[in-house]
Parts: structure tokens; C-alpha cells; sequence
């Protein structure tokens, strides 16, 4: 009997490819074959799953500048988009009439992709690595625009099985889901605790995503209103090149990129974008979050994490770094917010999105079609 086979088609970036991969290993458990189509970088990381990889190239250069910082990065990628895009459809056509998966699973930022999968007569379901959109969602966070509306029609396509990375909590207008969308969260790969920072000192983690730079005045910034403070401070630059940032006080480690599920084991604090991925790490780790969102679905998220009582906005942009240092550090002493996420940590101890969004995925590929046509 010839095994269930899916490929995973996701934005090429850390935010979307993460949560993917615990529900690519659980399918391969189940005996599914599983390829996915990424950049190199991500390569390893799939495999570790057990899924095949076809190496996407060109990637895009997923980023969104910090006012004109990067700016003339940001034009030059969007010059490109179309050619990049054109010779990305052509890889996925290819891989296509190769396999003939089953089920092709696609992140639905990437428009481009839904249209292959349709000509090719493949059924395809989305897997949105942050909440399910569609028009009431929308305007449930003040973001709604003719830009947005293909999004939201690749989400309510009467039919096509949707997958959500969100928490009911963190949904907006969960409400009005209509039933062929699951929400599928947390879905975190596993990581051991990184040794333990110095007895005694407390660790700000800082990470403003891999998508959303952030100007080096904003990480400066940081680094001011904890210059000579009782404190370890580890910034993830992310998109932004630590030279660019440098120097740093002795107690500010700037870095790229920091394995985020070990050092959020052993953070006081964390200021994030409040990107989902991050909102849920944050919350299944049981760590106060200083919240500093860029965009609409962050800003929203942020406003949630305030309400749930496990975050405060903090006072970032150097216009008052002790103000800033205030906010980071009544996180750390506050019993009723500390009392909040030690019991998000313990919700959400046992919840695993893999099993769910796994069965899902593989009833859809298993269910007859009457048309064959692609969802």
C-alpha cells in the first residue's frame, strides 16, 4: 500500500517554516511520506523531521524595514519579487508532476503557490503559522484593505481544510470560524535548557522576530537602560547586522540569532514583537513578555497578552531608558503577573498541536473528492 504523501510549501523564514516542523515529524510517525519545499538554511531542520527537501531557489528576502533603516534593502527586494516568484512557481510546477503528493499544504502568504497547486488538480489545505484571516478578522484588529482580500479568499474557499498556529485566546473574532478551520497551538519542537545564567543575575531576552527589523537605535537603546544594572542582556538583531549595533555595554550579548525555546527556559523577562510564534513560546514557557509590536496582527496580540496578564507595552524608542528599565524590571517582581504565567505554563504543559493538525491533515488527503480538483 503506497503511503500517504504530503509536501509542505511555507514562507521561507523562521517564523513559518518552525512551526511546521513538529507537524511534518508527526506525520512521518504515522508513516506518511512528507517532503517540503524551502531555502537552504532550513534544509537540516526539515530532514530532522524525517521529510525529504527540495531546495528552494531563489529565497526571498523576507524583511520589513524599521522606518529608512534597510529601506533600500526592502525596495530592492521588492524590484525582484516578480522574477523570484515566477522561477519559485516553476520549481513548485516541477516538483508536482514529479510526485503527485496527496496533499499539498501551503502557507497562505504565498499566492503564487495556491495557484500552482490549483492548475494542477491537487487538493491543497493552508496551514497559517498565525491566525486564520478573513474580513471579520480584519476588522477585528483595524487591518482591512482590497490588499489583504486574496489572503482572506485562500482562507474562506468553501471546503479547504485550514490550519491556525493561534490560541483561541489569541484569535481575533474566533467566534465567527466557520467549522472548517482548527486551531492548532502551540506547536513547539523540543529544546533542552542552554546552562543557566550566573546565580543571581537576571536575563532580558530581546528578539524583535526575523521578519520586522529593527533600526540599531532601537537596540541601543536597550543597551543604554541596562548599561551597569544587575543584568544579562542577550539581543537576537535578527535581520540587522550586530556591527551595525556595536559597541554594547560588557553586560548586552548582541547575536543574529538565538535558539529561542532554550534561552526563554531560563529568561526573567522577554520583550518581543509579540509575533504569534514568539506570544506562544512565551506563554508555554511561563516568562513575563515587554511588548513591542510593529504591526497590526502584533499589535493585537500584544493588546491580548496584556489582557491575559502576562505582559506590559514597554517604553522602548531611548526617549527614556529609565522608564524602560522600570517597566522590564516590575515585570520581573510583579507576584500577580508572575502568578499569570506560571499558570500558562502549566495549561499548556501537555497541549500538543502536532497530534490534531497531523490527523487532520491526513484525513483530508485521504477523503474522496468528487471533482479530484485541488481545494
Amino acid at each position: 500500500m503506497t503511503a500517504t504523501s504530503f509536501l509542505f510549501v511555507p514562507y521561507s523564514t523562521a517564523g513559518h517554516v518552525h512551526p511546521m516542523l513538529p507537524v511534518m515529524s508527526e506525520l512521518v510517525a504515522r508513516g506518511a511520506t512528507v517532503r517540503a519545499l524551502v531555502g537552504d538554511r532550513f534544509a537540516a531542520a526539515v530532514r530532522a523531521t524525517g521529510a525529504g527537501v527540495t531546495v528552494l531557489d531563489p529565497v526571498p528576502d523576507v524583511f520589513v524595514p524599521d522606518g529608512w533603516s534597510g529601506a533600500g534593502r526592502f525596495l530592492i527586494d521588492r524590484v525582484q519579487r516578480p522574477l523570484r516568484n515566477a522561477r519559485t512557481a516553476s520549481t513548485l510546477a516541477s516538483e508536482l508532476r514529479a510526485r503527485r503528493p496527496d496533499l499539498v499544504v501551503l502557507d497562505p502568504m504565498l499566492g503564487w503557490a495556491d495557484r500552482v497547486t490549483r492548475r494542477s488538480g491537487i487538493r491543497s489545505a493552508l496551514f497559517s503559522t498565525t491566525f486564520a484571516d478573513g474580513p471579520r478578522v480584519r476588522a477585528a484588529i483595524g487591518r482591512w484593505s482590497g490588499h489583504h482580500l486574496p489572503s482572506a479568499r485562500r482562507h474562506l474557499r468553501p471546503g479547504r481544510l485550514v490550519l491556525a498556529h493561534a490560541l483561541p485566546d489569541l484569535q481575533p473574532a474566533v467566534e465567527t470560524l466557520p467549522a472548517s478551520v482548527s486551531l492548532v497551538a502551540p506547536l513547539i519542537r523540543s529544546g533542552r535548557p542552554e546552562p543557566t545564567s550566573e546565580v543571581g543575575t537576571r536575563l532580558l531576552y530581546v528578539s524583535p522576530g526575523t521578519v520586522f527589523g529593527r533600526s540599531p537605535r532601537f537596540f541601543r537603546a536597550v543597551g543604554e537602560a541596562f548599561e551597569g544594572r544587575p543584568w544579562q542582556v542577550v539581543i537576537a538583531t535578527g535581520p540587522v547586522d550586530p556591527a551595525r549595533v556595536s559597541p554594547m555595554p560588557a553586560n548586552v550579548k548582541l547575536t543574529r540569532e538565538v535558539p529561542q525555546l532554550r534561552i526563554l527556559q531560563r529568561c526573567t523577562v522577554f520583550l518581543t514583537h509579540a509575533g504569534m510564534n514568539s506570544a506562544l513560546e512565551g506563554l508555554s514557557a511561563g516568562v513575563p513578555m515587554a511588548l513591542a509590536p510593529r504591526s497590526a496582527e502584533q499589535r493585537f496580540i500584544a493588546d491580548q497578552l496584556v489582557r491575559l496578564g502576562v505582559g506590559v507595552y514597554a517604553a522602548t524608542g531611548g526617549h527614556d531608558p529609565a522608564r524602560f528599565y522600570a517597566d522590564v524590571t516590575r515585570l520581573a517582581d510583579d507576584p500577580v503577573i508572575r502568578t499569570a504565567t506560571a499558570a500558562w505554563r502549566r495549561r499548556l504543559a501537555d497541549v500538543d498541536g502536532a497530534r490534531p493538525a497531523a490527523a487532520l491533515l491526513m484525513a483530508e488527503a485521504t477523503r474522496e473528492s468528487p471533482t479530484g480538483r485541488a481545494g
